[in-house]
């Protein structure tokens, strides 16, 4: 069957075409289902067409997480061209009705001034919300901006670690390792090596590179946490292995100087992570 066949069989039962002798409208929230199973499949020629076709329903039946997920769609050109301005528009349809992670999205489309005029005061207020409601990017983003002081905002050092420790605590490596460097250097927080190095840890643990080679450094020198030359090797070469330039020239340094079965061992340990790093 073509694709405009298809997609003419998906519309009949989804839009009023024989007026009174119609069928009933479709349960907003099972079109929004069948929506995300097609998504789950979006490789399959026509699902994400099709998909589309079901979110435009429910979400025009006042649906919030249909028109955010459209909002998605037309922002990556999933299922549909391209269209930031259209993007914006079901984002704020879905803000309106109070869901967190279209505040996020909408947000983050108005300090871009993505898809129509950049409006800073109101893209923040809903990063704001969206961040307090545990939206992990928008906690993500809001450290970021208040760390560099971006989008008009004033560097505030207080506000930036709160947003990275909410986002961290919720498991994110880039927040996790902004936290290791305001506790390394005493920023919004007093300076605590130990923590520090716990948090570039956890980080670490994840595959985030920078964070790699900041454990590294703290193995290799002691600080915050015991002296492990292998561990620091390993977590050097761990870092390097992604490009980390921070994690590549102190390996270049340790390797000279070390005993082959030191080498051997952190070649090991690295192994091992790689593999642990996979599975699920």
């Amino acid at each position: 069957m073509k694709l405009a066949s298809v997609l003419l069989a998906t519309l009949l039962p989804l839009f009023s075409l024989f007026g009174e002798e119609s069928e009933p409208a479709p349960n907003p929230a099972e079109t929004f289902h069948k929506a995300e199973e097609l998504l789950k499949a979006k490789d399959t020629p026509g699902n994400a067409q099709m998909a589309v076709v079901f979110l435009a329903s429910a979400a025009s039946a006042g649906h919030a997480e249909a028109a955010n997920a459209l909002g998605f769609c037309y922002d990556t050109g999933l299922g549909v061209k391209a269209d930031a301005t259209k993007a914006r528009a079901w984002f704020e349809k879905a803000a309106e009705a109070g869901l967190p992670k279209a505040k996020y999205n909408l947000g983050r489309f108005l300090l871009l001034g993505k898809g129509g005029p950049a409006k800073a005061e109101r893209g923040m207020a809903l990063l704001e919300e969206a961040g307090h409601d545990g939206i992990v990017p928008a906690q993500l983003g809001l450290g970021r901006i208040y760390y560099f002081g971006e989008y008009g905002q004033k560097q505030d050092d207080t506000k930036a670690f709160a947003f990275f420790e909410s986002a961290a605590k919720a498991g994110n490596a880039e927040a996790q390792n902004f936290l290791g460097v305001m506790y390394r250097q005493g920023k919004g927080v007093k300076i605590n090596s130990e923590a520090s190095a716990q948090w570039y840890l956890k980080a670490a643990r994840q595959g985030y590179a920078k964070a790699q080679a900041a454990v590294g450094d703290a193995y290799r020198t002691g600080t915050g946490i015991k002296k492990d030359k292998i561990e620091a090797l390993k977590f050097y070469m761990l870092a390097a292995g992604q490009g980390e330039v921070t994690g590549q020239n102190p390996m270049e340094e340790l390797m000279p100087v070390l005993d082959p079965d030191t080498i051997a061992a952190a070649t090991q340990r690295v192994e091992d992570f790689k593999l642990q790093l996979k599975q699920p």
